[in-house]
């Protein structure tokens, strides 16, 4: 129950800011982007990344200003080692993101929630994975490299079917933290995330 407090918690806190941030600019004053240029009032962006969680992970991100909305893709096959079960994990997500400045430095904070796909392509079962990113983007051309570190949260009901107990997903990292019921599994833990975004 406190890591659920602590995750709502969390979420209240970056939507705070990213409600802040979206607020910046005024009509006399729009806000520009990294490079200077004004925004349009729909920017589109695109993410690639990797992290503990998921080996491919595909972000679209669109809003206007500060404030944006993201839909998230994401899938583990290429290394399997990394996860613990034969059948393939992916996930289908959303979220909301905001990007300001931090002492001059381009920064994102992002807040996101998956259902993760696992024992059958199309899984009903309670298998959900949030994310809350601190990002900092280093401009490269028209692009950039965005890198930074992650609280994550997964809720899961997916058992042992030999004990019974209450496993997850099996992505979950080595040092992760569980504070299970007797229904639901709940794990969390600190990661990182680094990526390409244009």
């Amino acid at each position: 129950m406190k890591t659920i407090k602590r995750s709502l918690l969390l979420l209240c806190f970056s939507l705070v800011f990213a409600g802040l941030q979206a607020n910046n600019g005024t009509p006399a004053d729009p806000p520009h982007d990294d490079h200077g240029h004004k925004y349009r009032s729909q920017d589109r962006g695109f993410e690639f990344f990797v992290s503990e969680v998921f080996d491919y992970n595909f972000s679209f991100k669109i809003g206007g200003g500060s404030f944006y909305s993201i839909a998230n893709i994401s899938s583990n096959r290429v290394w399997p080692w990394r996860y613990n079960r034969s059948s393939p994990q992916w996930a289908l997500g959303l979220g909301v993101g905001s990007k300001g400045r931090l002492l001059g430095i381009p920064v994102r904070t992002e807040v996101s929630v998956n259902h993760i796909n696992e024992e059958e392509f199309i899984d009903l079962q309670i298998n959900a994975y949030s994310q809350a990113r601190f990002m900092v983007d280093i401009p490269i051309g028209c692009g950039g490299i965005s890198l930074g570190p992650t609280y994550n949260l997964h809720v899961s009901e997916i058992e042992d079917p030999d004990t019974g107990v209450l496993t997850g997903s099996g992505f979950l990292p080595d040092w992760q933290n569980s504070e299970s019921n007797d229904d639901l599994g709940i794990f969390h833990w600190a990661g990182f995330t680094i990526g390409v975004v244009f």
